[in-house]
């Protein structure tokens, strides 16, 4: 009898209460009413107390009676079912508010990204405009073309290790540098045209927590000061080459949102930097900002009548990067050019060739960890009517 007074794990108290009441009237406990009454704390006489009890019972017997009349195993299993769909249901209702509600915050905080980007630009624009100056016919230019890649800039980031040493001041000296050695090049091979190829990654974003803790600038100064800093680095090179196109593609750490699978195709602060630039060389005549046709991830360009496609590489793979985007765009190009890997390489798959862009800022924390390194460079490519001429991979890592 001892077992059947012990509340039973999980049993609620109005449970419990049924399943005492109910064995008393099946005569399965040795107690009287005023016994029950005090066990299970009942505020009512032990006369009142048995005559719910016999009631409680009846209405017991009722149910069970009447459950098979309606429901059959079948019916009740379907029932089960329904009732989890339910609970599933509900439970995805709940990770939606929370991932809508997360996207507000940062939707909210990418408000105030563009209110203070707006006024930054206005600022920059009246004090410092680029203005068309003519100076920039300095030679006499061949029928040939150049493209310089530029990507991986991951700019805000502060790396000190036993490879690389990289910060903005770094990045300021470095890009000083690679525009020194496009115009010796330029001039060199005499240049009719340059095409600048952003491939992603121009700041260091918010991706993984090391970098995160290794950001020394904010994500709105991110964007800003390497928005006007390649702006004013376009501006110089236009008034050196007769003629200067600038793409752009987005990369993953410019990327809004952290985690991959939240973010749509434009949440990408690329699209920010972009505009910054557009609006900064809108009045220089021989420089045109190209936007992409077909999709926000590919560059398609037209380099002495090579075809050539842009990708930044977080979404392509080496060896399977020419087939793919031939079949992806119906196109066959000539060249591709790629990113991400931090690491310069070269393939070829039937008569197209693949060209991977070195790192701008050099091996971080993160790359460290995973054995990943290569030296800071850029690559700067030669072409002529019968395709590459030749290839310069600038060292920035002694910078």
């Amino acid at each position: 009898m001892e077992d059947i007074l012990k509340r039973k794990e999980k049993e609620t108290l109005d449970d419990y209460r049924f399943r005492i009441r109910l064995a008393k009237v099946n005569k399965e406990l040795d107690l009287d009413w005023g016994e029950i009454v005090e066990l299970l704390g009942l505020e009512c006489s032990p006369d009142h107390c048995r005559k719910t009890s016999y009631g409680l019972k009846e209405a017991y017997d009722y149910i069970n009676s009447s459950v098979p009349k309606y429901f059959n195993e079948e019916k009740l299993n379907d029932i089960e079912e329904k009732i989890l769909e339910l609970k599933k249901i509900r439970a995805q209702i709940s990770d939606e508010r929370a991932l809508v509600n997360r996207k507000i915050r940062e939707y909210s905080r990418i408000d105030n990204i563009i209110n203070l980007f707006n006024k930054k630009i206005n600022e920059t624009s009246y004090y410092n405009p680029l203005l068309e100056t003519y100076n920039y016919k300095k030679y006499e230019p061949l029928n040939q073309e150049a493209i310089i890649l530029i990507s991986d800039i991951h700019y805000g980031l502060e790396v000190i290790n036993s490879f690389n040493r990289y910060n903005s001041e770094i990045f300021k000296v470095r890009i000083n540098y690679l525009k020194s050695r496009i115009v010796e090049y330029c001039e060199l091979h005499k240049i009719k045209k340059l095409h600048i190829m952003l491939l992603g990654d121009l700041i260091s974003g918010h991706i993984h927590n090391s970098i995160r803790l290794e950001n020394r600038e904010n994500i709105v100064e991110q964007i800003i000061e390497v928005s006007e800093i390649l702006s004013s680095f376009i501006y110089e090179l236009s008034q050196k080459i007769n003629e200067v196109v600038v793409y752009s593609v987005g990369g993953n750490h410019d990327r809004v949102l952290p985690k991959k699978d939240e973010n749509l195709d434009k949440d990408n602060f690329t699209l920010l930097i972009d505009e910054y630039i557009k609006l900064r060389i809108n009045n220089i005549n021989n420089v045109i900002f190209q936007n992409n046709v077909q999709d926000n991830d590919i560059i398609i360009a037209k380099i002495c009548g090579n075809t050539c496609l842009g990708v930044h590489g977080d979404k392509d793979k080496i060896s399977t990067a020419i087939p793919k985007l031939t079949s992806l765009i119906k196109v066959i190009p000539d060249y591709i050019f790629m990113a991400h890997l931090h690491n310069c390489k070269e393939d070829s798959f039937g008569e197209s060739e693949i060209c991977v862009n070195g790192s701008f800022s050099g091996t971080d924390t993160y790359a460290k960890n995973l054995r990943l390194s290569s030296y800071a460079m850029q690559k700067f490519m030669v072409f002529n009517e019968n395709g590459r001429l030749c290839t310069y991979n600038i060292n920035l890592s002694k910078l």
